[in-house]
């Protein structure tokens, strides 16, 4: 599990800055303890006598209790009531109407698997001009080179060895890619973390994708998918930025 930052639980701009405080104190003495109230106030940059009064609330709580040596240690911890991946589908499950509605694309969640790249969530637009795949959906190994795959095959650990794949060069024009450059482009996502189609495909759609790195291990894709209109679009950079902003 990922630990909780205490320096980001203080932040002053929360509706309940106390709450937020009390908070870190606990994370910080999860991850280091005991401690003394000078070292904690230092460690949070926060006034001493505020940490004092936090911690005096923590001690009636029962949360930590001070040693002889007039130091801090905790007697609760704060875990996550869920595993990491259920954390981070609950997040963009939460975030990617927003940017559904501010991009006017269809926001998609993949996870990698023993067939391929696996839709787990997905908001579509109020559009006709939508993506038509729904969630369960399975972008197979060995299909097309599309960004999504270059990815899962640019960092799932079990991924198969590429072969020779279909791409589209142009809008609507399917064609077989040779593996040489099917392993230069999967190395490009590799070195990048993300993925792009310069052509629409034979449903009028392309995909903006990004690498998602939680814990340290290749947790999915996050993709904006673009259905074809005659209307100017946002570039691949500002693409990359909203689907970054969105796990931020």
């Amino acid at each position: 599990m990922k630990q909780l930052d205490p320096q980001a639980l203080c932040q002053p701009e929360t509706p309940a800055p106390a709450l937020g405080r009390g908070l870190a104190i606990l994370a910080a003495l999860a991850q280091d303890s005991p401690q003394s109230l000078e070292s904690l106030a230092t460690r949070l940059k926060l006034p001493k006598a505020s940490v004092f009064r936090l911690m005096a609330t923590l001690e009636t709580l029962g949360m930590v209790r001070r040693t002889s040596q007039k130091t801090y240690e905790p007697l609760w911890q704060l875990q996550p009531a869920a595993d990491t991946l259920t954390l981070l589908r609950n997040r963009l499950e939460a975030r990617m109407p927003a940017l559904c509605a501010e991009s006017r694309c269809t926001i998609e969640w993949y996870e990698p698997g023993a067939e391929g790249m696996r839709l787990v969530l997905q908001k579509n637009p109020e559009s006709e001009l939508c993506v038509k795949v729904r969630p369960g959906y399975v972008r197979l190994w060995g299909d097309e080179l599309e960004a999504v795959a270059r990815l899962g095959y640019a960092f799932y650990p079990d991924a198969p060895a590429p072969v020779v794949m279909d791409h589209y060069p142009a809008n609507g024009e399917r064609q077989p890619l040779p593996l040489a450059k099917v392993r230069a482009q999967i190395a490009l996502a590799r070195r990048e973390e993300n993925a792009f189609d310069p052509a629409y495909n034979s449903n009028a759609v392309r995909r903006f994708a990004i690498a998602v790195i939680e814990d340290g291990q290749f947790a999915g894709v996050l993709a904006l998918a673009e259905a074809y209109h005659f209307t100017q679009r946002p570039g691949a950079d500002t693409r990359f930025q909203q689907l970054r902003d969105l796990l931020a």
